[in-house]
């Protein structure tokens, strides 16, 4: 649903989208945009979930982001 998004074409002009997919769900349309696909077995409730359980998020995430989430304390209780 990009081409919904508003300013679309400016984020176009500042961003490179990647696309993951997670089975069982098909690859998502193109919509003529670049696209890499790669299948991931996780979702961001998923990772929500580990933080809030203290579960390992490593590998999951780049290094930078699972900082600020640490950093910030999100996803730490059930209001996040």
């Amino acid at each position: 649903l990009l081409p919904t998004w508003r300013k679309i074409p400016e984020l176009l002009q500042l961003v490179q989208f990647v696309v993951f997919t997670r089975s069982p769900h098909p690859s998502p349309p193109t919509h003529s945009f670049p696209q890499i696909n790669r299948q991931v077995d996780i979702s961001a409730t998923d990772i929500r979930t580990r933080v809030a359980h203290g579960s390992s998020i490593r590998y999951l995430l780049p290094e930078y982001v699972r900082n600020l989430i640490y950093q910030h304390q999100l996803y730490q209780n059930s209001t996040d």
